[in-house]
């Protein structure tokens, strides 16, 4: 069975191959379709299990898909068409079992139970490809790399040996983690960055769109640069060129729109199909810096701060500044022309931490507030789980009331109930953004009035990298695909929260409906305290929205 790589796929097999005690032992191999990842796999792992198992007797190698079906039709099917000698050795229950011992199977895991159920236990494999790795969450891919080991090997092993790969194009689920580990090489305390390599693929790396189609042999065909910055109408000097001039499939890719081109045809990490503010989330327009927004916000703006807090999850804390700007200040700092007075809203501060108590998580607030700023602080928006039974993680009192007490200390206003609408609020979000576009353009009154420009400055890089992040929801391309664990999707969360509960018009539901939304999210299993915690949280309700009736008394005259 003679089996060919070409040379990004031989580049994959260096690097599975390698030992040793700073190899890396996380692969990423990803990028643009059509770069041959899935019949890299293959062939890797084919090379593998004839390689490697003859040394080391009984090796198992596994090709991982989130459905089967597409892991019969990408994987299982297309092995044995391009192999037929391999129908010897495959069955539906043990998939490719060869004479040396060596094994090839195949599993599939739709759910992030049934990743669970299958990689937590006692499943350990020397070799793991994730196809597709961007429909895992990161939390699954964590669960799936616990796998990879081979404890019961006949021999012993070197350092090194077992390799987790991840196969992906850019978004996606876990687009966060994967564009973390492998693009930005932003590495957390306990990660070695040697552990990670990376191969960025491409369309035009696959020589098979290519014949038939091309007057170019193969070997001539990889001698050529893959890139080279000429002009398209220059002429084909480069592979990259071929590829979308004289390949039915780069014509494809190229022709796509904007967004959808640059993942599926450039495999870029920083725009891809499916963010939800692809359009409006323009980094050089949205971003200022902290020194610019010191001059634009004036004493007498309105701030305000929004949290979303999860109980074992991040907490993402957010500080906001919104008012004015004439036409003059706004033409002064972000350039154009208006007639019409601008309204802005400034991210300036934020605040990022996980499992951190309630009360050390209060006084991180306070602290990071400087005392000057605190009484101009006018409203806390909350996310509505702070004030349910779900929030007592010690004591009877809720987050929110725990916020409460330390925040009043401190001459800063009790947290509220945030407006947690979603699809309103993410296009609230989106208007913002995109009104932020308007930095250097020619602005008409009809587009002044519709909406805030929502700036972020170069203090909050939490939401300068999660905002991109955050993908559609499949299901409904009007929502944000929920994530648990996501950063992005805490970070956005709160942003939205900001937005919307200060600044959207109307966005408030009726307060008879907020009142009943709080109400029924305090459940518990002792019926009195239940009672007694939503009899508390009413009067805070009650108390944020002034209607309480505080008890007078007539003058008592002498």
């Amino acid at each position: 069975m003679q089996i060919h790589l070409q040379p990004k796929q031989e580049q994959l097999y260096d690097l599975l191959t390698a030992t040793g005690p700073t190899v890396a032992t996380i692969i990423g191999d990803g990028g643009a379709k059509g770069g041959g990842k899935s019949q890299g796999v293959d062939n890797c792992a084919l090379l593998l299990a004839g390689e490697l198992g003859n040394e080391y007797p009984g090796l198992k190698i596994t090709i991982v898909r989130r459905v089967f079906a597409d892991l019969k039709e990408n994987h299982i099917d297309k092995m044995l068409d391009r192999y037929p000698e391999l129908n010897n050795v495959y069955t539906d229950k043990d998939g490719l079992q060869f004479k040396n011992g060596a094994k090839i199977q195949f599993a599939y895991a739709e759910t992030a139970g049934d990743v669970e159920r299958k990689f937590r236990g006692g499943f350990e494999s020397a070799f793991i490809f994730v196809d597709e790795a961007q429909q895992f969450t990161e939390r699954e891919l964590q669960d799936i790399q616990m796998a990879c080991r081979w404890t019961k090997a006949s021999t012993g092993l070197p350092p090194g040996f077992c390799k987790l790969v991840l196969l992906f194009n850019p978004g996606g689920k876990s687009a966060d983690y994967i564009r973390r580990i492998f693009w930005t090489r932003k590495y957390l305390d306990n990660e070695f960055p040697h552990s990670y390599a990376f191969i960025h693929c491409f369309g035009w790396d696959n020589y098979e769109w290519f014949r038939g189609q091309v007057d170019i042999d193969e070997d001539s065909f990889y001698e050529i640069d893959s890139m080279c910055m000429r002009d398209e109408a220059e002429g084909a000097c480069c592979r990259f060129h071929l590829f979308i001039t004289q390949t039915s499939e780069g014509r494809k890719y190229n022709a796509f729109p904007a967004a959808i081109r640059s993942g599926y045809l450039l495999g870029n990490f920083d725009h891809f199909e499916g963010q939800y503010f692809a359009g409006a989330w323009d980094q050089e327009k949205c971003v200022i810096t902290q020194q610019m927004a010191q001059e634009i916000i004036q004493p007498w703006w309105t701030r305000w701060m929004a949290q979303d807090w999860g109980f074992g999850d991040h907490d993402s804390h957010g500080w906001y500044a919104s008012g004015k700007l004439s036409p003059t200040q706004w033409m002064q700092y972000f350039g154009g022309y208006t007639e019409w007075p601008m309204d802005v809203v400034i991210r300036y501060r934020e605040q990022l931490v996980q499992n951190r108590a309630e009360g050390d998580l209060a006084m991180d607030i306070v602290q990071a507030t400087p005392q000057m700023e605190r009484k101009q602080i006018r409203r806390f928006f909350l996310s509505q789980d702070a004030f349910g039974q779900r929030a007592k993680q010690s004591g009877s009192h809720t987050v929110g009331q725990q916020f409460t007490d330390i925040m009043h200390r401190h001459g800063l206003p009790a947290p509220e109930p945030a407006l947690q609408e979603r699809v309103n609020g993410w296009r609230f979000m989106y208007t913002c953004l995109w009104q932020a576009n308007l930095r250097n353009t020619n602005i008409d009154k009809e587009r002044a009035e519709q909406g805030p420009a929502f700036f972020v400055t170069t203090e909050c890089p939490q939401a300068i990298s999660c905002i991109p992040m955050a993908i559609r929801d499949e299901d409904n391309l009007d929502d944000v695909e929920r994530i648990a664990g996501a950063v992005w999707e805490d970070v956005t969360d709160e942003i939205r929260y900001g937005l919307a509960s200060m600044l959207m018009p109307r966005g408030k539901a009726p307060k008879d409906v907020r009142a009943r939304e709080l109400y029924e999210s305090i459940q518990g299993e002792v019926p009195e305290d239940v009672m007694t915690q939503r009899a508390m949280a009413m009067r805070q309700f009650q108390a944020n929205e002034g209607t309480i009736r505080r008890a007078s008394r007539a003058p008592r005259w002498r």
